[in-house]
């Protein structure tokens, strides 16, 4: 990308618009060509910062420049630039999350335009914070952008008061070449917004909507939304049905300082007002001309396009999500499609977070254990993704999930769900690919954990789900498999419908044979299904031992030819290893999968969930590292509730993982082989049997990794007086050697 006489042109044209024809300074001009020829050369992006800069230092009291490259795809921000001052010693030429201090401080003060900010301000909000020096009395925030795409921001920090306002906006009409140049240098920046804007609609999701708090949980949206997308004002309100008034309950933008908590709106006010009324998004796409807008602080400057989105839980109205902007026609289809989206899912958290109120006041045992689990939560890094059932927790169903989405956006579709005696599973694949494909596929997941939470019968759940489907997405031409089934849990009695998704595989345990089952109706939103549908449920009795796989096509790698993986293989793998426990069984395809592809990625999203019936609860997990032990602990806990078992049970197996697992894999860097271990539990009516077996023995035998010689039993390898440990925290354990591991038995009083 060269800039040439054109990039000269349209930065002269975009000065030009800032400043007017006549206003234009010749340095300016100057500035634009000297940039155009040096992004047309040898020279860096240092070089061209050095030009703007010095640019900046004629016109302003400037004693330090740093530049801030953000990658808001990836969540990080890097300090890339420095010029005027020397570099701290630690912790900023690399790549930090914008939750750090210091970028969080950078995007809190942050707009469209240049703002000048007082030191005092930041250092007051972070006093650590290392590149705002004890002189700086001012800090320029300069914020660069490519065709509304955010590429960093230029922080200058100044010694005296703010220069005058022509004179900063000399400053910001020069921005337009060193972003054209910038560009030109990193040709890796012409993202498409709409899969920006995508994954940071899942950031804000995955982040905002994890906490149970509902106070906590709206001030996060409020405020993620206000620092990744830049709006100039966000507000939640809540419906109030008692007083029946709109409550702002979250704000976040420039009026934060000026708007007190609570305050109320009647629902025929503003554009907020309309939206509630009229359960329909509306959008102001210039303010100074709409009939429902308003103001709200006298005296200050207004927000000049607004976006009102209601948040529906079904029929009923929740609250409305507003956003605004200080440009008109600021907002495009697809902003109005994304926040509809946050909208749903924002209800789905809000009715999650009501109902933990009213279980918390109902039983202080049950409170303590929600406060813990809410802490588990915002301590852990390991949800991946808030729409995975990463907590199902069922008593006759063990099962591991592998997910791993495709870079450019899938629409694969996991639910799981516990509601009463049943479990229900649903895998779904949305046809296509990108930004369409993921918001269908949560749009889709919202309404299956509305409609599951009535246990409806198979028919009932395919009736409505293809219903859904047709009414919102058959126009688009999209469609989607789906494999729906219900577990019964104490008898085992499964009943499915596969709706065109590859066949799912199941394993029977007594007889050591698997089988195929084969589609039942066409793909959803293809076709009306008529009230007296032409389909039925299949169904099928499931023995303790028995493992259902059900996988989306893109775990296999059939296309494009030559076929690595096929369904014939993945058979031949369940087929061989059947009979193993349940993790060993579903690493050991996983495994192998992997290897059969010869290190082929695949082009799809990839699901593949193992589910094995128990006769009796049971939890299994593979683990490798600290997270998935602390991952496992966090499910005990859950179906600890769920059996109702007395918090010693839990405490005694905690106990036991914390000498072993945790042990041995705090050491791992010291070990000649990383430690691997498959742990299962199962809970007898009266006792516990919780067993470690070292993954490795099953890899060395399978070929799958080679050792120097033969690896030690699993009790050798422990820290020294591990197995004392044990015995001490929970002295009713018996503790035996068994072949490949050990096996610790307790008792369940």
């Amino acid at each position: 990308m060269k800039l040439g006489a054109y990039a000269v042109l349209e930065s002269t044209k975009l000065v030009a618009a800032t400043m007017g024809e006549q206003k234009t300074s010749t340095s300016v001009a100057q500035f634009a060509q000297k940039v155009a020829a040096a992004a047309n050369s040898s020279q860096g992006v240092e070089d061209i910062f050095d030009l703007f800069s010095a640019f900046a230092k004629e016109r302003l009291d400037v004693s330090g420049i740093s530049f801030w490259r953000f990658n808001l795809a990836d969540n990080t921000a890097e300090c890339t630039y420095l010029a005027g001052k020397t570099l701290p010693s630690e912790g900023f030429t690399s790549a930090v999350e914008l939750e750090n201090p210091i970028t969080k401080s950078i995007l809190s003060e942050l707009t469209q335009r240049i703002a000048v900010v007082p030191a005092e301000k930041l250092r007051k909000a972070n006093p650590e914070l290392p590149l705002v020096r004890e002189e700086t009395k001012n800090v320029y925030m300069i914020p660069l952008y490519f065709r509304a795409q955010l590429l960093g921001v230029f922080a200058l920090e100044s010694p005296s008061e703010p220069a005058p306002k022509k004179v900063v906006a000399e400053v910001e009409a020069a921005l337009p070449s060193v972003a054209l140049a910038f560009v030109a240098k990193h040709r890796s920046l012409g993202e498409n917004k709409r899969l920006l804007q995508m994954r940071l609609l899942h950031q804000i999701t995955e982040k905002a909507l994890m906490s149970l708090n509902l106070d906590d949980l709206l001030t996060s949206t409020a405020r993620l939304l206000k620092d990744y997308f830049l709006y100039y004002n966000v507000y939640v309100f809540i419906y109030d049905d008692q007083r029946e008034e709109l409550e702002l309950k979250a704000i976040a933008g420039r009026y934060e300082a000026h708007v007190s908590l609570p305050l109320h709106l009647r629902p025929s006010q503003g554009c907020v007002g309309y939206a509630f009324s009229s359960k329909k998004a509306y959008y102001a796409p210039d303010t100074r001309d709409d009939p429902y807008y308003l103001p709200e602080v006298e005296g200050k400057s207004q927000a000049l396009s607004e976006l009102a989105v209601p948040i529906m839980q079904g029929e009923y109205i929740l609250g409305v999500l507003d956003v605004q902007a200080d440009e008109p026609e600021s907002f495009d289809e697809f902003d109005i499609e994304s926040m509809n989206t946050l909208a749903n899912e924002l209800a789905s958290a809000i009715t999650r977070a009501r109902d933990y109120d009213i279980l918390k006041s109902y039983s202080q045992q049950l409170e303590s254990y929600q406060q813990q689990m809410e802490h588990d939560l915002h301590i852990t890094e390991q949800i991946l993704n808030i729409n995975l059932p990463v907590k199902f927790i069922s008593p006759n169903v063990d099962s591991t999930l592998h997910f791993h989405a495709h870079h450019s956006i899938g629409g694969d579709i996991v639910m799981m769900k516990l509601v009463g005696g049943y479990s229900y599973m649903v895998v779904g694949d949305v046809s296509g690919h990108g930004i369409s494909s993921a918001m269908i596929s949560i749009s889709t997941i919202s309404y299956l954990d509305n409609l599951l939470a009535n246990a409806p019968t198979v028919e009932a759940l395919v009736q409505s789900l293809n219903h859904f489907w047709c009414i919102n997405f058959s126009s688009l031409n999209y469609y989607s498999t789906f494999f729906v089934c219900r577990l019964h849990n104490s008898s085992g009695s499964l009943e499915y419908v596969n709706c065109g998704h590859p066949r799912p595989i199941l394993y029977q345990q007594s007889s050591g044979t698997y089988s195929v089952i084969q589609h039942s109706i066409p793909p959803i939103g293809l076709f009306d299904l008529e009230e007296e549908g032409h389909f039925s449920r299949q169904w099928v009795k499931l023995s303790p031992g028995d493992k259902l796989t059900l996988y989306t096509d893109g775990f296999l790698s059939e296309f494009p030819p030559p076929p690595r993986f096929t369904e014939q293989d993945l058979t031949m793998l369940i087929n061989r290893y059947g009979h193993l426990p349940q993790p060993i069984f579903h690493q050991f395809v996983l495994w192998n999968a992997r290897k059969l592809r010869r290190g082929v990625a695949s082009e799809d999203d990839e699901v593949f969930l193992t589910v094995s019936y128990a006769a009796h609860p049971t939890v299994s997990y593979y683990v490798e590292n600290m997270d998935q032990v602390l991952r496992l602990i966090r499910k005990i806990d859950e179906l600890g509730i769920v059996l109702e078992m007395r918090t010693q049970v839990v405490d005694r197996l905690t106990a036991i993982l914390e000498e072993t697992a945790i042990a041995l894999l705090a050491r791992k860097r010291q070990a000649p082989l990383t430690p691997r271990i498959f742990v299962s539990i199962d809970f007898q009516p009266k006792r516990f049997n919780l067993a470690l077996m070292d993954a490795n023995v099953f890899l060395v035998e399978e070929n799958f990794l080679e050792a120097e010689g033969p690896i030690p039993p699993l009790e050798e390898q422990l820290p020294a007086g591990s197995l004392q440990m044990v015995k001490s925290k929970v002295p009713s354990v018996e503790i035996k050697k068994i072949e490949k591991g050990l096996l610790f038995l307790g008792p369940i009083d």
